[in-house]
């Protein structure tokens, strides 16, 4: 159910670049052409993330129903510490790396690389609000493509900056606008970013890839065993889930909670010690950052 989920999440993407533009449907048929497409974003594989991911399992989809497809991110992932290759190749979809500018709010990646590499596809799709998706409207009469976006959150997922949020949004983000041709929302909470606009759009939520999961043996499982994967940041609310399954302990003494990622806002031991409070460390386990 859930892979059959993902596919149509992909095909209905594919229904909208159709309609953007008549010229890639066959005269004589229904079927599509194989369409460029470019998936751009901050990052994508190696980097880990819930956008991350979108980003590769959708160009990888796209891949298998005959399109090509390409990625271009930056060439760090969140933290910046390690630099990765200009250019490089996962399960043959060609991934271009380009340098960055700006701050870790607003990064700006080199306007002529940008250019030189959107150039060879036919449908741009940008994942997210930010620099990417301003340069390419802003620059739209120069590199003549389609221009779809998905909003995923539009950045509003946090109240952190909250202020030069609203500017953007105020300044910016009216200048653009008219220049996206199709918008992809992920959620209803996320129309209200967008409607003032009055865009065309549709709300597609994300797919979910679910193959690696579903190749997992069962041989192993165990009953009453719970597990959160995503980074250690207040927005996520773990603190809410680790309360919540003090609960299911008192109903289910034996009961588990694994939890995985990376600690980005140093809440590791506040979680920790809010485990102890409702004596419930026994059953919680904290895994930090391990490899996909």
């Amino acid at each position: 159910y859930y892979y059959s989920f993902h596919i149509f999440t992909v095909f209905a993407k594919y229904c909208v670049y159709i309609r953007l533009n008549r010229r890639f449907a066959r005269p004589e048929s229904s079927r599509m052409r194989k369409m460029k497409i470019l998936h751009v974003g901050n990052h994508t594989h190696p980097c880990i993330g819930g956008i991350e991911n979108v980003i590769f399992s959708s160009a990888k989809a796209q891949k298998a129903l005959g399109h090509e497809t390409g990625i271009l991110v930056f060439n760090t992932c969140t933290d910046g510490k390690e630099k990765l290759p200009a250019n490089g190749t996962i399960e043959g979809i060609p991934i271009h790396r380009v340098s960055q500018l700006g701050t870790r709010f607003y990064r700006i990646p080199p306007i002529g690389k940008m250019l030189k590499i959107v150039s060879t596809y036919d449908v741009i799709h940008v994942h997210g609000f930010g620099a990417w998706l301003d340069l390419l409207c802003v620059l739209k009469p120069l590199h003549r493509k389609i221009v779809v976006a998905n909003t995923h959150g539009g950045f509003y997922h946090t109240k952190e900056r909250m202020r030069l949020k609203h500017m953007y949004r105020q300044t910016i983000f009216p200048l653009v606008k008219h220049s996206i041709d199709f918008f992809f929302v992920d959620s209803l909470s996320d129309l209200p970013i967008i409607l003032p606009m009055k865009p065309k759009y549709e709300i597609i939520p994300d797919g979910v890839d679910l193959s690696p999961f579903l190749a997992l043996s069962l041989t192993k499982k165990k009953n009453s065993h719970f597990i959160f994967v995503g980074r250690l940041s207040r927005n996520k609310r773990v603190d809410s889930l680790i309360r919540v399954f003090s609960f299911v302990v008192k109903k289910i003494p034996k009961s588990h909670l694994s939890i995985v990622g990376e600690d980005w806002e140093n809440l590791g031991k506040k979680l920790k010690e809010l485990t102890h409070e409702l004596d419930i460390s026994k059953n919680v386990t904290f895994h930090g950052k391990i490899s996909n």
